[in-house]
């Protein structure tokens, strides 16, 4: 079977509650679990950075349903390119809401988590989103 990841930005129509998020946690897990997708999804302040990981058509899938989502607009792919092998098996989808002071300790990550991400103010996104998520898989 073929693999892909991607990442992605969105911001949330309205800001989430801890049980928002967790309820959004729950209902993700459980389709990507039917549709064998992995991943992580990041939080702060109104805004996401998630990666998938999964198969081309799940991952075509998955993403039809998140530009359906109410809950967040502007959604912007990152990246999406082929793999050979999950960094985030573990999850159907981890889930981290960071503090504004957790951000400031890795600011080339801010512009992630910025309304109206504008690209051009991150140097290499991919690089730097990949790294950033990655900080967090031994940690969820």
């Amino acid at each position: 079977m073929s693999l892909e990841h991607l990442a992605y930005v969105s911001s949330a129509t309205g800001l989430l509650s801890e049980q928002a998020l967790k309820s959004l946690l729950e209902s993700a897990a459980r389709l990507n679990g039917a549709h064998g997708v992995t991943g992580m999804l990041l939080y702060s302040d109104g805004n996401f950075l998630q990666i998938l990981e999964g198969s081309p058509a799940a991952l075509d899938e998955t993403m039809a349903r998140i530009h359906r989502d109410r809950r967040h607009h502007d959604v912007m792919v990152l990246f999406r390119e082929p793999i050979a092998e999950r960094d985030f098996s573990a999850w159907k989808m981890g889930l981290r809401i960071l503090s504004h002071s957790q951000l400031t300790e890795h600011p080339e990550c801010i512009p992630f988590f910025s309304p109206n991400y504008d690209a051009s103010k991150i140097v290499n996104p991919k690089s730097e989103a990949l790294k950033f998520l990655l900080s967090f898989r031994s940690s969820n």
